[in-house]
């Protein structure tokens, strides 16, 4: 249970009387200590302290830019002790995430501010995408724990959510390596509690933005609504050619499951929007037209430019083209797999422990 200061002062103001009248009644020097003593007891008592050694030194206000690039936070020492990509979540969501405490290597607690607490999990190690290309189907089947594929898209934990190293490479891809999809492992509950669980609950954090003459209905959270505008903004920017691939949208805030599955998709907390369908390639379509590659593989396609993919991830948006089962009509709003914690805190590493070609046995 927890107790607000005015819970505790109400509570200072009916014993203290009764300690005076204590100290009345003896008047000594040894009763004015007691008393001291057992109200200062009664305050710490009632606090809850959890956390007193992992509140930050600054209390974060929503970052001030746009920008990805732009993200700062100053940690406190406690905060300093935790891994690498749980700090990438605080860095990323200041305005839902007060500060986090660690309980072990690999796991820990998440303060929200709104009081309430999850714990977390985190990797032992993070995986590039020349990394995961190294890894054998043994590796991993270790790093799943002997769990099917679709098993872990509809149970994967913040560790497996923050597994994979989402690539900002100057090129896009040709191929990718099998289950090589940094940002489609997601843990429903963190997004759950950060956006909310229901319908209605979600409804009124939405507002409407103008995408070319289309209306879209997003999120207002995390300045979700002001981001796309931008984003919008400098697509149009952008030589007249590109203006295919990002109008019309196919579509923002759409409380749904994903098809075939129990798992809400990104679009139900209006932090996800898809563009120019006619320019995109998904995989279930690829496999429909193309099949299989010769090694039982889903063949890579994509239109887009590189051009269009960069103005999203400036603003904290990543792509699905960066995903073996491709979707590349689809961006969302996943800054923690975007920050660069060097430039945002000054840390000179990521994780704690340096990468690895082959996962831990």
């Amino acid at each position: 249970m927890r107790i607000d200061s005015n819970q505790i002062k109400s509570l200072r103001r009916a014993v203290i009387p009764i300690l005076s009248q204590m100290l009345s009644l003896s008047g000594s020097i040894t009763s004015l200590f007691c008393a001291s003593m057992i109200s200062s007891g009664i305050t710490s008592a009632l606090k809850d302290t959890r956390y007193a050694q992992a509140t930050p030194v600054n209390d974060i206000a929503p970052q001030s830019s746009l920008l990805i690039d732009d993200f700062k936070r100053r940690f406190s020492p406690a905060e300093q002790t935790l891994p690498g990509p749980i700090k990438s979540l605080l860095v990323a969501y200041p305005e839902s995430l007060k500060t986090a405490t660690r309980s072990g290597p690999y796991q820990g607690e998440l303060m929200w501010r709104d009081g309430e607490v999850t714990l977390w999990t985190s990797p032992k190690r993070q995986y590039s995408l020349n990394e995961w290309s190294r890894l054998s189907p043994s590796d991993r089947e270790t790093l799943w724990m002997g769990r099917p594929y679709r098993v872990i898209l509809d149970q994967a934990t913040l560790a497996e959510q923050l597994l994979q190293i989402y690539p900002r490479d100057r090129e896009l891809p040709k191929r990718l390596p099998i289950d090589f999809e940094p940002g489609r492992l997601r843990d429903e509950s963190f997004f759950k509690k950060m956006y909310g669980s229901q319908r209605r609950e979600i409804t009124k954090t939405l507002t409407v933005i103008s995408w070319g003459e289309q209306r879209l209905r997003v999120s207002k959270k995390h300045r979700i609504d002001e981001r796309l505008r931008r984003i919008y903004s400098d697509l149009k920017r952008l030589p007249r050619r590109f203006h295919t691939y990002y109008e019309p949208s196919a579509g923002a805030y759409h409380w749904r499951h994903i098809k075939g599955t129990k798992r809400l998709s990104v679009h139900s907390f209006g932090a996800a929007i898809d563009i120019a369908v006619k320019r995109s390639n998904y995989w279930k379509w690829t496999l429909k037209v193309y099949g299989e590659d010769k090694e039982g593989r889903i063949p890579y396609k994509n239109q887009f430019p590189l051009e269009v993919v960069k103005v999203f991830e400036r603003y904290g948006y990543i792509w699905g083209g960066w995903w073996y089962h491709h979707d590349t009509m689809h961006f969302e709003y996943r800054p923690e797999l975007l920050v660069n914690l060097e430039s945002a805190t000054g840390d000179q590493h990521i994780g704690d422990e340096p990468r690895s070609s082959t996962p831990k046995k």
